[in-house]
């Protein structure tokens, strides 16, 4: 994939869940494959590409049985990376006068999933860049918009204090 056209999104936009659980199943050799690159790409996630979290989060649900769709989606990320190869964290303060600052913004998506369940996702900024961040199913079923964002506002809460 060195070689590979870059892509300006992590994810395309015409797939959606629905597509990727559709397709042909991989051999083996491609299975591999796919694992590979998705614990690459969480590896890299988890150290400094925050931007790649939600889709990897989606993709990774299918590890133990990928089909086409999957990798071609797998492989649409790296092509992502290809074009963002180099985008950094930057850490200053702009102007002299400017405050050391941490802010945090957090939002919940109500009912996005299959099963009824939201998503949560939150990000931590010094300055102006992150520190911290997560994008993940919640573990409880919303019955409204509002009890997803205060569900999503508690899982920021704890990483704030943490």
């Amino acid at each position: 994939m060195q070689d590979c056209k870059p892509c300006k999104t992590p994810a395309a936009v015409h797939f959606k869940k629905d597509c990727l659980s559709a397709g042909e199943s991989l051999s083996e050799e491609d299975s591999q494959k796919y694992q590979s690159i998705i614990g690459a790409l969480t590896y890299a996630m988890i150290g400094t590409r925050h931007d790649i979290a939600f889709v990897l989060s989606e993709l990774s649900k299918y590890v133990s049985k990928p089909v086409k769709n999957h990798l071609i989606a797998a492989k649409w990320v790296l092509r992502y990376l290809q074009f963002s190869k180099d985008y950094h964290l930057e850490f200053s303060r702009g102007k002299a006068t400017e405050k050391l600052s941490l802010n945090g913004y957090c939002d919940a998506s109500w009912g996005c999933q299959k099963d009824g369940s939201s998503v949560t996702g939150f990000v931590f900024k010094v300055l102006t860049g992150p520190v911290s961040w997560c994008a993940k199913k919640q573990s409880k079923i919303a019955l409204s918009t509002a009890e997803a964002e205060y569900f999503a506002l508690s899982h920021a809460v704890q990483e704030a204090i943490c």
